[in-house]
């Protein structure tokens, strides 16, 4: 048996994509899939109704903010900040108090 017959020509192998690191997010075109969708929305939005210079600006200044945030703070660092100055409740089903409560009585 030689290693010619398992040769990359044969139509049955599917190339499978390797991942650089274990939780690498999905890459489409140059930016996140949690990039991606916002700014693909706002296009279409804009160039629907007629607002295309609008939709490309706040597709930029989204890329910008969200880029900035991937990369110099941890996961959830957003959702913690605003849950922490009390301007997003928990998700539902945590049994931590609400942080707009000031006092607790047993």
């Amino acid at each position: 048996m030689s290693i010619s017959n398992f040769s990359a020509k044969d139509k049955s192998v599917k190339p499978y994509r390797v991942p650089r690191r274990i939780n690498d997010p999905l890459i489409v075109f140059f930016v996140t899939l949690d990039q991606f969708i916002p700014i693909f929305i706002a296009l279409i939005l804009g160039y629907t109704f007629k607002a295309a210079v609008e939709a490309t600006l706040f597709a930029f200044m989204y890329f910008k903010v969200t880029n900035y945030f991937i990369t110099n703070h941890p996961r959830g660092y957003v959702e913690h900040a605003l849950w922490y100055s009390g301007l997003m409740p928990l998700k539902l089903g945590s049994k931590a108090a609400d942080p707009l409560k000031r006092e607790f009585i047993k």
